[in-house]
């Protein structure tokens, strides 16, 4: 999830696409093992998202290294990465890999 709309007023915080409720539903369609990467030039949202991801129980922190797919020789990164990079803008990274459904007894 690459430079997502962060919505920086707080009357439209609510519009986000970082929510619980899409968290939850993203992470039942991430097979076990599978990775989630975000990626953001805007330092509140970047935190919102990872306190948002980091909270839940089937999402785990990973180094962005062991996340990170080789995208071949002429990947540049996409637009906002390019054009917020260019501006000096430090780019924000985290990466989280999905863990098996918890066992339920019953």
């Amino acid at each position: 999830m690459y430079h997502p709309d962060p919505w920086p007023k707080k009357r439209h915080h609510k519009r986000r696409l970082v929510q619980p409720d899409f968290v939850e539903a993203a992470v039942n369609v991430v097979i076990p093992g599978g990775r989630w990467m975000v990626q953001s030039d805007h330092d509140e949202y970047f935190q919102h998202m990872v306190a948002v991801l980091g909270a839940h129980r089937q999402l785990r922190p990973i180094p962005w290294e062991m996340a990170e797919a080789d995208p071949g020789p002429d990947w540049k990164g996409t637009n906002f990465e390019v054009k917020f990079s260019k501006r000096g803008h430090p780019i924000l990274r985290a990466a989280y890999q999905r863990l098996p459904r918890p066992v339920t007894e019953g």
